[in-house]
């Protein structure tokens, strides 16, 4: 019912690796592609390597249809932040068909720089609860970006807000959430590298009526 072509997976590092076959088998069953999630903050002395590692161990399932890495910046180390993510970015784009970058709309021009070199296609993780907010930030998000791009909207509960405006569709309907998708897509009708909508996240989508 909810239309959903794909699903972002993030692994415990002692994943049942029978089970997690299984889950990727029938959601391509589905057609359903399922990419391994990789997260974490990265400042100073961040070590890059446990993180392609990780990534590395995770793609031995040869199962996953392509990686999304959402590494945030953290005190504001743009330098250890930009050099961790070239570094990370250079190890794994061999490994994987698809390579995929979450960042908010207010991403600095050397780090979007970098994932342009590397990546197939960036979300825009910058949450609003109306069609009109979210195009107005992906407006701005998209000044540096030369690459396909997908739109991230959030359902989860959150008290966090921008201003006066509430950054999730958390407690309102699905018809109210579907009708600003709606409005979002026919704006971008006809721009080919607008490539659909993202749901943060799964469980709390499910549960909206």
């Amino acid at each position: 019912d909810k239309k959903v072509n794909e699903i972002y997976l993030s692994t415990p590092q002692t994943v049942d690796v029978a089970r997690l076959k299984i889950f990727i088998e029938s959601a391509h069953q589905l057609n359903i592609k399922v990419l391994y999630l990789e997260g974490d903050q990265i400042g100073e002395g961040y070590n890059t390597q446990n993180a392609i590692d990780r990534i590395k161990a995770s793609l031995s399932v040869d199962l996953f249809d392509g990686v999304k890495l959402d590494y945030e910046i953290k005190d504001k180390a743009w330098g250890a932040y930009n050099q961790a993510i070239r570094t990370i970015l250079h190890e794994i784009r061999p490994l994987t068909k698809r390579l995929e970058f979450d960042i908010p709309f207010w991403w600095p021009k050397d780090s979007v720089e970098i994932i342009n070199q590397y990546c197939d296609v960036v979300t825009f993780m910058s949450y609003r609860d109306n069609s009109e907010g979210t195009i107005q930030l992906i407006k701005l998000g998209r000044k540096y970006l030369k690459i396909p791009f997908i739109i991230g909207l959030e359902t989860g509960k959150t008290d966090e807000k921008t201003g006066d405006q509430s950054i999730s569709f958390y407690g309102r309907s699905e018809a109210y959430l579907n009708q600003e998708i709606n409005k979002i897509e026919r704006y971008y009708k006809w721009n080919k590298k607008f490539l659909g909508i993202a749901i943060h996240h799964h469980s709390s989508y499910l549960v909206m009526k």
